[in-house]
């Protein structure tokens, strides 16, 4: 953890395997994490207190470990797995895991795969993706699993799926035209439209959609060949597009996270084999370097500030 000043920054996990950040609770108290026990041994997801004290296993060890996210009043988690040897899936299943460890479940069941998990704002869904037709197409559940919703259905695949704050509008990726862009449609189902204008080349690519807090921008990560990746921001209001770049003009930016406030987003600036972290203010300016430590710094994730604290 660092502070948003760049400062305090300290050690969360010391296990002697390789731990990796997934998502805070909503009370700001923990976060995710995913500990993985060599080059491709059994995974375990964690629940690690940002107290400092010892993390508590959620669910059983398993091969397969992905996207853990925590329901909106942060009482269970939903995550992609393949379950380990309690309740083992053919590929990869949605499991269910109340946040002290308890009731662990499996809430999808199909031979081809169902990953990436989202809440709704509300709690009261869950949308993901599905290869129950052969291609990846995205699906809505309960979270108790039942009455599930198929929401697309094109020839091509579709993933990354997210919720905007009011619940209304989900951001996804597709490679409906033959190259991966991000698009736009209701939470309910419905006519897509893309997100930005970017010509259909095949090898640019926009990827990682996130929405700010208030709904009103989504940054994304934009690859184009023969130059260093950047961060868009696109304002929902009027289209318009500031891009985020490395300073210097150098180095890919990449990993877009926005802060709890919606005032700031956190990236991954890298250059060369070295990866720090970066923030920029949400219309893109103001970019002040985090990190400074060697080699790879990445996958920034905002924490809730607690009562009385500040955000990391």
């Amino acid at each position: 953890m660092i502070g948003a000043d760049g400062k305090g920054e300290e050690r969360l996990t010391k296990s002697p395997h390789a731990d990796y950040n997934g998502p805070a609770s909503p009370d700001g108290s923990a976060l995710l994490a995913i500990r993985v026990e060599g080059e491709e041994g059994p995974q375990q997801l964690l629940l690690q207190p940002l107290d400092g004290s010892p993390p508590k296993p959620l669910g059983p060890l398993a091969g397969r470990v992905r996207f853990p996210t925590f329901s909106p009043d942060g009482r269970f988690v939903v995550y992609e797995s393949n379950g380990g040897k309690v309740d083992p899936a053919h590929f990869s299943d949605l499991y269910r895991v109340n946040s002290d460890g308890s009731s662990f479940r499996r809430i999808t069941k199909n031979d081809e795969g169902n990953f990436e998990p989202a809440f709704s704002p509300k709690g009261d869904a869950i949308v993901f993706i599905s290869s129950r037709d052969r291609v990846a197409e995205l699906y809505r559940i309960r979270p108790d699993g039942s009455d599930p919703v198929r929401l697309t259905n094109t020839p091509r695949d579709e993933w990354g799926a997210r919720y905007s704050p009011d619940g209304k509008v989900l951001v996804f990726v597709s490679d409906r035209e033959g190259a991966d862009r991000i698009w736009l449609m209701p939470s309910s189902g419905g006519e897509a439209r893309r997100l930005t204008q970017m010509r259909p080349a095949p090898r640019i690519v926009e990827e990682k959609p996130s929405w700010s807090p208030t709904g009103k921008r989504i940054a994304y990560a934009l690859s184009v060949p023969e130059e260093p990746s950047r961060v868009g921001i696109v304002a929902m209001e009027d289209g318009k597009e500031t891009f985020v770049r490395a300073p210097g003009g150098t180095g890919h930016v990449n990993e877009p996270a926005w802060s709890p406030d919606g005032q700031y987003l956190a990236v991954t600036v890298t250059r060369g084999s070295e990866q720090q972290i970066w923030i920029v203010r949400a219309d893109g300016s103001g970019m002040t370097r985090l990190t400074s430590s060697p080699g790879g710094n990445w996958n920034p994730i905002w924490i809730p500030p607690r009562k009385g604290k500040g955000g990391k």
